[in-house]
């Protein structure tokens, strides 16, 4: 099983989904999504179109740069707000976790096991 996750270092969120794999003894591969530009704005398509959202779905309005955007006021067009959460990664709902077609962002899958 091929198992990805991509976090941002400081985030709780992300530390427990990674501990919870390695309880599970799942290996998996580790992404930091500010330190290396591993999320292309290509790879963020495919992600939401087998996680099956939209981009709005997985927008975190926590971040400061929601705000500071004007995203809380108009949403621009998905194919804008991906290329903003590209260059923004803040944006992006976190974990990202990517276990061979299914991806879910901000959390582990409910049904995630060893298996």
């Amino acid at each position: 099983m091929s198992v990805e996750i991509y976090v941002k270092k400081t985030c709780k969120t992300c530390q427990k989904a990674e501990k919870k794999l390695s309880e599970l003894g799942v290996s998996f591969r580790r992404y930091d999504m500010f330190k290396e530009p591993v999320l292309t704005e290509e790879k963020l398509r495919e992600f939401i179109k087998k996680a099956g959202v939209r981009p709005s779905d997985i927008l975190r309005k926590r971040d400061p740069m929601y705000k500071k955007l004007g995203l809380h006021e108009q949403l621009p067009s998905d194919d804008e707000l991906i290329r903003l959460m590209i260059q923004y990664p803040g944006l992006i709902k976190r974990p990202i976790v990517v276990k061979e077609d299914h991806v879910s962002f901000g959390k582990l899958p409910d049904t995630f096991s060893a298996s």
